[in-house]
């Protein structure tokens, strides 16, 4: 199963409370993989390193790109050892024309750096409630007028 956490596309839709809880149990129920793509929204984005940390739950597969990569073709599929092992047992492998580009690396290596030691988690968090606590009082506005 491939989800975005947030529909960021469709217009930043969020999944219901204990969606991507009640998705990872029918996985692992039938013996499938949750693949959760944080192109849009890793990289503390969210208020959190990633939003699946939301729910809690840890996906079998994560994929990283745009965020990571400041604007540069760099993507990241990360998974467990598990499954890497048995990818390698299966001869799988993964190539790209940048495959190793050490500017593109270091510039991912310095996203990371950076969104670490500036603890942009906590400036998401923090301006995320900014900003909803202004919607909230537009939205509380509109209703006085419209009343």
């Amino acid at each position: 199963m491939i989800i975005e956490p947030i529909v960021s596309t469709g217009g930043i839709i969020t999944l219901p409370p204990g969606y991507l809880k009640e998705m990872k149990r029918h996985c692992e129920k039938r013996g499938m993989l949750l693949i959760l793509d944080e192109a849009q929204t890793g990289m503390a984005r969210t208020g959190d390193m990633f939003a699946f940390e939301h729910e809690g739950v840890v996906p079998d597969i994560l994929t990283l790109s745009k965020t990571l990569g400041a604007g540069l073709p760099l993507g990241a599929t990360i998974c467990s050892r598990e499954i890497e092992r048995v990818c390698h047992e299966r001869g799988f492998f993964y190539y790209t024309t940048h495959m190793n580009d050490p500017l593109v690396c270091a510039v991912g290596a310095k996203v990371c750096e950076i969104v670490k030691r500036d603890n942009f988690v906590e400036q998401a968090r923090t301006k995320g409630e900014v900003l909803k606590q202004g919607l909230l009082g537009v939205s509380a506005v509109s209703r006085v007028s419209a009343a």
